[in-house]
C-alpha cells in the first residue's frame, strides 16, 4: 500500500504531459487550419482567432476558478472543489471530437493533393532540425512561451503564497486582462495584414522588455494599492504573453510549407515552449530561494532573455510576402 502512494502524483504529471503535449499539437493544428483557410490579406486577423480561441479558454478557466474561490472554502476546495473543472472538461471533449469528425481539409491542402503533379520523395524526420525556418520557429516561441510561463504560472503563485496578497488580485487581473485580449488580439491580427508581421513583433517585444522592469515592481510591491497591483499585471499580460501570440501563429504558419506545416510548426513549439515555460518558472524559483533576490530582478532578466531570443529570431527570419 506504500507504494501506492506514489501513483496518484506520477499519474497526475504523465497525464499532464500528454495534455500538454496534445494542447500544444492542436493549437498549431488549428494555427494551420486558419492560416490555409484565410483569403490573402486577412490571414493574420483570421489565424489571431486563435489566441481568441485560447483566450476564451483562459478567461473561462480563470472564472470558474474565481466563482470556486468564492463559494467554497479552502478545505472544501482542496477536499473535492479541485475535481469540478476536471468534470466540466467532458462537455468541451464531447463538442471538440463532434467538431473533428466533421471538419473538412483546408482548400490549400487539398489543392496541392488534387494536383497533377507528381508528389516529391517526402523528406527524412531529422531533415527538419537542419531548417533554418524550424529553428527560427523555435526561436518565437521561446520568448512568447516564457512570457506566459512565468507571468500566468510562476508570478501568480508567487503573489499568493509568498508575498501572501489576497488570492482574487492576480486571478482577477488576468480574467479582465483576457477580457481586453479580445481587443488586442484582433487588432494586432488586423495590423500585422497592413504593415507585416515583422514591424509589430519587434514593436510588441520591445515593449515587453522596456515594460518588464517597471511593471514587475509595481506588482511585487506591496506598498501599492490593488488596483494599481492590478493594472500593472494587466499590461504586461497583454504585452508579452497575447500580444505576441495574436502574430505567433501566422508568422510561424508561413515559414512552412504546405506538405510539412503542420508537424514542423508543432514541433518547434512544443520545443520552444517546453524550454522556455517548463524551466523559466523552475529557474525562477530557484534563484528566488537561494540567492534572495527580488522576484522582479529575476523576471526582469528572463524576460530580457526571453524577448531578446525572440526578437533575434524574427529580426534573422525577415519579412515574407
Amino acid at each position: 500500500m506504500h507504494r501506492l502512494v506514489f501513483l496518484p502524483p506520477i499519474l497526475l504529471v504523465t497525464l499532464r504531459i500528454i495534455q500538454g503535449l496534445g494542447a500544444g499539437a492542436e493549437i498549431s493544428g488549428a494555427g494551420t487550419m486558419l492560416a490555409e483557410y484565410a483569403p490573402k490579406g486577412k490571414r493574420g486577423i483570421i489565424s489571431s482567432f486563435v489566441a481568441m480561441g485560447t483566450n476564451c479558454g483562459t478567461l473561462s478557466a480563470t472564472a470558474i476558478w474565481a466563482f470556486m474561490f468564492f463559494i467554497l472554502s479552502k478545505e472544501e476546495l482542496l477536499a473535492w472543489g479541485w475535481r469540478i473543472p476536471f468534470l466540466a472538461s467532458v462537455v468541451v471533449m464531447v463538442f471538440a471530437i463532434w467538431l473533428r469528425m466533421n471538419l473538412k481539409e483546408s482548400p490549400v491542402f487539398e489543392k496541392v493533393n488534387d494536383s497533377n503533379q507528381p508528389t516529391a520523395k517526402p523528406a527524412p524526420a531529422g531533415s527538419m532540425f537542419q531548417s533554418k525556418s524550424f529553428w527560427l520557429a523555435t526561436g518565437l516561441r521561446f520568448g512568447q512561451a516564457g512570457n506566459s510561463g512565468l507571468i500566468q504560472t510562476f508570478l501568480a503563485g508567487y503573489l499568493v503564497q509568498t508575498l501572501l496578497f489576497n488570492k482574487a488580485i492576480p486571478t482577477d487581473a488576468l480574467m479582465i486582462s483576457s477580457i481586453l485580449g479580445f481587443m488586442t488580439i484582433p487588432f494586432l491580427g488586423w495590423l500585422s495584414d497592413k504593415i507585416g508581421r515583422r514591424i509589430p513583433y519587434i514593436i510588441m517585444n520591445t515593449s515587453a522588455i522596456v515594460l518588464a522592469w517597471p511593471m514587475l515592481s509595481i506588482i511585487v510591491d506591496k506598498s501599492y494599492a490593488p488596483s494599481t497591483i492590478m493594472v500593472a499585471l494587466i499590461v504586461i499580460h497583454n504585452c508579452a504573453v497575447l500580444g505576441l501570440f495574436a502574430l505567433e501563429n501566422i508568422t510561424m504558419a508561413e515559414m512552412f510549407g504546405c506538405k510539412n506545416r503542420f508537424t514542423r510548426m508543432a514541433i518547434s513549439k512544443e520545443i520552444g515552449g517546453l524550454i522556455a515555460s517548463g524551466f523559466g518558472p523552475i529557474l525562477a524559483g530557484y534563484f528566488l530561494h537561494h540567492d534572495g533576490i527580488l522576484v522582479s530582478d529575476r523576471h526582469y532578466d528572463h524576460g530580457i532573455f526571453s524577448n531578446w531570443f525572440n526578437l533575434c529570431a524574427e529580426n534573422a527570419r525577415g519579412e515574407r510576402p
